[in-house]
């Protein structure tokens, strides 16, 4: 008999799940230090599977949530300067100025070093919040 999976490793198997999503979007494997996707950006697209990885009628923020949430995951785990690549990406939707958790996201590039020196703390209620356990969870993506 296994052991069960550690929280730990159940969040480490979600955060590879986000970068294999982006793999699979960028139809490349991504820097996982340096992730640039600007030059994916021509690629977007609102019909066949890779519509998914953009905004659509239904999420008009899908694209700009994911990277919100993807850059919390990394503060979490302690990766901060990969994290404030991954919130900078979604300054690259045409929809971005236009979303209201934009000056959330910015906050997080800024405060990404204090949340992640948060994160260390022994007692989870001490964490900081992240995008995935928030009230906004659902609306950072699918709200007008």
């Amino acid at each position: 008999m296994h052991p069960a999976p550690s929280r730990r490793d159940k969040f480490q198997e979600a955060l590879d799940d986000m970068w294999r999503n982006l793999d699979l979007c960028a139809g490349e494997k991504l820097d996982r230090q340096n992730p640039d996707y600007r030059k994916l950006m021509a690629q977007e697209t609102t019909s066949g599977p890779k519509r998914v990885c953009w905004n659509s009628r239904i999420a008009p923020h899908n694209f700009e949530g994911f990277f919100l949430n993807m850059g919390d995951m990394l503060v979490k785990k302690g990766e901060v300067e990969p994290a404030r690549k991954i919130y900078a990406i979604a300054k690259l939707s045409k929809g971005y100025e236009s979303w209201q958790y934009r000056a959330l996201l910015e906050a997080r590039i800024a405060q990404a070093d204090e949340r992640a020196r948060q994160f260390k703390a022994a007692d989870p209620k001490h964490h900081p919040e992240i995008m995935f356990n928030s009230a906004y969870s659902c609306t950072a993506c699918h709200a007008q």
